[in-house]
Protein backbone atom coordinates (compact mmCIF):
# COMPACT_ATOMS: atom_id res chain seq x y z
CA UNK A 1 0.00 0.00 0.00
CA UNK A 2 2.79 2.43 0.89
CA UNK A 3 4.57 1.64 -2.39
CA UNK A 4 1.44 2.58 -4.36
CA UNK A 5 1.17 5.83 -2.43
CA UNK A 6 4.84 6.67 -3.11
CA UNK A 7 4.43 5.95 -6.81
CA UNK A 8 1.30 8.11 -6.97
CA UNK A 9 3.10 11.00 -5.27
CA UNK A 10 6.08 10.72 -7.61
CA UNK A 11 3.90 10.65 -10.73
CA UNK A 12 1.80 13.61 -9.58
CA UNK A 13 4.98 15.55 -8.80
CA UNK A 14 6.32 14.98 -12.30
CA UNK A 15 3.15 16.28 -13.94
CA UNK A 16 2.82 19.30 -11.63
CA UNK A 17 6.41 20.36 -12.32
CA UNK A 18 5.60 21.38 -15.90
CA UNK A 19 6.39 25.00 -16.72
CA UNK A 20 3.36 26.97 -17.81
CA UNK A 21 5.67 29.69 -19.08
CA UNK A 22 7.62 29.62 -22.28
CA UNK A 23 10.19 32.22 -22.98
CA UNK A 24 12.52 32.15 -25.94
CA UNK A 25 14.49 35.39 -26.02
CA UNK A 26 11.68 37.44 -27.49
CA UNK A 27 10.52 40.96 -26.65
CA UNK A 28 7.49 40.79 -24.38
CA UNK A 29 5.28 43.19 -22.44
CA UNK A 30 3.69 41.99 -19.20
CA UNK A 31 1.80 43.66 -16.38
CA UNK A 32 1.63 42.69 -12.75
CA UNK A 33 2.67 43.43 -9.22
CA UNK A 34 6.19 43.50 -7.84
CA UNK A 35 7.39 41.05 -5.24
CA UNK A 36 10.66 39.93 -3.70
CA UNK A 37 11.84 36.36 -4.16
CA UNK A 38 14.79 34.47 -2.74
CA UNK A 39 16.56 34.62 0.59
CA UNK A 40 19.08 37.10 1.92
CA UNK A 41 21.58 37.90 0.54
CA UNK A 42 20.19 36.65 -2.79
CA UNK A 43 16.93 38.59 -3.05
CA UNK A 44 15.54 39.55 -6.47
CA UNK A 45 12.64 41.69 -7.63
CA UNK A 46 10.09 39.76 -9.65
CA UNK A 47 6.86 40.57 -11.40
CA UNK A 48 3.81 38.35 -10.85
CA UNK A 49 1.01 38.56 -13.42
CA UNK A 50 -2.70 38.06 -12.78
CA UNK A 51 -2.24 34.57 -14.26
CA UNK A 52 0.37 33.82 -11.52
CA UNK A 53 3.30 33.76 -13.96
CA UNK A 54 6.55 34.94 -12.38
CA UNK A 55 9.34 36.84 -14.12
CA UNK A 56 12.58 37.88 -12.40
CA UNK A 57 13.41 41.47 -13.41
CA UNK A 58 16.92 42.35 -14.54
CA UNK A 59 17.49 46.11 -14.59
CA UNK A 60 19.75 48.77 -13.17
CA UNK A 61 19.25 49.22 -9.40
CA UNK A 62 17.98 52.78 -10.00
CA UNK A 63 15.25 51.48 -12.33
CA UNK A 64 14.17 48.80 -9.84
CA UNK A 65 14.04 51.43 -7.10
CA UNK A 66 11.84 53.70 -9.26
CA UNK A 67 9.49 50.79 -9.93
CA UNK A 68 9.10 50.12 -6.19
CA UNK A 69 8.49 53.82 -5.53
CA UNK A 70 5.55 53.79 -7.96
CA UNK A 71 3.63 51.71 -5.37
CA UNK A 72 1.37 50.41 -8.12
CA UNK A 73 1.21 47.50 -10.52
CA UNK A 74 3.60 48.00 -13.43
CA UNK A 75 3.86 47.14 -17.10
CA UNK A 76 7.32 45.97 -18.14
CA UNK A 77 8.73 45.58 -21.64
CA UNK A 78 11.96 43.77 -22.35
CA UNK A 79 13.71 40.72 -23.67
CA UNK A 80 12.56 37.52 -22.02
CA UNK A 81 15.08 34.78 -21.32
CA UNK A 82 14.63 31.42 -19.68
CA UNK A 83 17.53 30.16 -17.61
CA UNK A 84 18.86 29.99 -14.07
CA UNK A 85 21.16 33.01 -14.30
CA UNK A 86 19.90 34.50 -11.04
CA UNK A 87 19.73 31.26 -9.12
CA UNK A 88 15.97 30.93 -9.49
CA UNK A 89 14.15 28.70 -11.92
CA UNK A 90 12.04 30.25 -14.62
CA UNK A 91 12.11 33.19 -16.97
CA UNK A 92 13.55 36.62 -16.38
CA UNK A 93 13.11 39.89 -18.26
CA UNK A 94 15.91 42.26 -19.19
CA UNK A 95 13.89 45.42 -18.61
CA UNK A 96 13.99 47.91 -21.49
CA UNK A 97 11.11 50.11 -20.33
CA UNK A 98 8.38 50.19 -17.70
CA UNK A 99 5.41 52.28 -16.60
CA UNK A 100 2.92 52.23 -13.75
CA UNK A 101 -0.49 50.74 -14.52
CA UNK A 102 -3.22 53.33 -14.22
Amino acid sequence: MIIYLCIALLVSGVFSAEDNQTCCEEEITVSGRLTLIGNEPFVHTALITDEDERYVLNAEPKVIEEMWRARAPVTVTGKCKDDRRYGVAGPYIEVRSWEPVE
